[in-house]
């Protein structure tokens, strides 16, 4: 997990290509920027009953194959997750590239209260040529555990990112 914090005379849009990981945070006045490395990639928000599922794609042929290659994409089993402390409710997912008040391709994740600490597990997923996924599995933090969410309310959002 990458750390960036502001220095004198530079943008956020540069510190956050100083983060080399694939997630890290970037810590500005008055709060911290959740920061997705590597390139910009066609992305899913997937919610789950607490916390859930950030996919984004570097190559697949369809969304059928992505969405079967998911279970075996899961398995976080050794990976050390990082923590990340934000304010419960609706997160906008944006290009850095972007400036701030001139985004319209968004995506929105909800991150159930009364959650303020997630545990952010990250993997690569490239089980062949075909196929390559990032998914960073979001889950509530040891100190919180957030309600369900309703029935019906699970519902997969998606949006293409600037190439």
């Amino acid at each position: 997990m990458g750390t960036a914090s502001p220095l004198s005379g530079r943008s956020h849009y540069d510190l956050a290509c100083d983060v080399l990981d694939p997630v890290g945070v970037l810590t500005i006045p008055m709060c911290s920027v959740l920061v997705l490395g590597d390139e910009p990639m066609q992305t899913a928000w997937i919610p789950q009953d607490s916390g859930g599922l950030l996919v984004r794609w570097m190559w697949a042929a369809n969304e059928p194959q992505i969405l079967g290659a998911l279970p075996t994409a899961l398995d976080f089993e050794g990976i050390e997750p990082f923590t990340f402390r934000t304010k419960p409710g609706e997160h906008t997912l944006m290009d850095a590239a972007e400036p701030g008040l001139g985004v319209t391709d968004s995506l929105t994740l909800v991150l159930p209260p009364p959650s303020t600490e997630w545990q952010i597990a990250t993997r690569v997923h490239a089980p062949g040529p075909s196929l390559s996924l990032v998914v960073h599995r979001f889950t509530p933090g040891p100190a919180t555990v957030p309600a369900a969410a309703p029935a019906g309310d699970q519902e997969t959002r998606s949006r293409r990112s600037p190439d």
